[in-house]
């Protein structure tokens, strides 16, 4: 490549005006200038993909930050009835409850001879079972039963216990009892 005087001349004015104002102190001065300059060309690239996934985090963070909020939001927009009836046995049950229920009433030291009960449609999803049990013997023992039955059916509420003394003797009570069976209503 053939360099024209010129060009040679401008190079050697700017060399020697060079030496004479900034000498070898901004001769390193640039030479470090250039050193930086190609040195962030040519880690820009590096910075920028580090950038991106930096904000490719974030943005993944703040989306489950929102996916749990709306959890949360449709959590507590849900009916909690919801999951008292999911927790409830089917109704298709029900004879294996009251096997359990008549079970019970056989341990039992109080003389519980029969039981009736009827189904009753409650609201949708739910069937209410009403049990009456009548009972002979001691006040002591219609607790226990009570106790026994409400810890062997969690689906059981007891609606009222009605005992009074016999005539003939003063210890022994009798009555009845009234229990509620909740079952969830299955999709046939």
């Amino acid at each position: 490549m053939k360099r024209s005087p010129d060009f040679e001349s401008r190079l050697r004015r700017l060399g020697w005006w060079w030496r004479q104002h900034q000498g070898g102190l901004g001769l390193a001065a640039l030479a470090l200038f250039l050193a930086a300059a190609a040195l962030a060309q040519l880690v820009r690239p590096a910075i920028e993909q580090a950038r991106v996934v930096a904000l490719s985090d974030s943005s993944q963070s703040e989306q489950a930050a929102s996916r749990q909020s709306l959890a949360r939001l449709a959590a507590s927009q849900r009916d909690p009835r919801e999951d008292w009836l999911n927790a409830l046995p089917e109704d298709r049950d029900l004879s294996d409850t009251v096997s359990r229920l008549l079970a019970l009433l056989h341990d039992s030291p109080l003389t519980a001879d029969t039981a009736d009960y009827v189904a009753e449609p409650q609201e949708p999803g739910l069937v209410r079972v009403r049990v009456t049990v009548p009972l002979n013997g001691s006040y002591g023992q219609a607790r226990k039963l009570a106790a026994a039955l409400l810890e062997g059916l969690p689906n059981a509420a007891l609606d009222g216990l009605e005992l009074e003394h016999q005539q003939d003797n003063g210890q022994a009570l009798s009555g009845q009892m009234r229990l509620s069976l909740f079952f969830r209503r299955s999709a046939r």
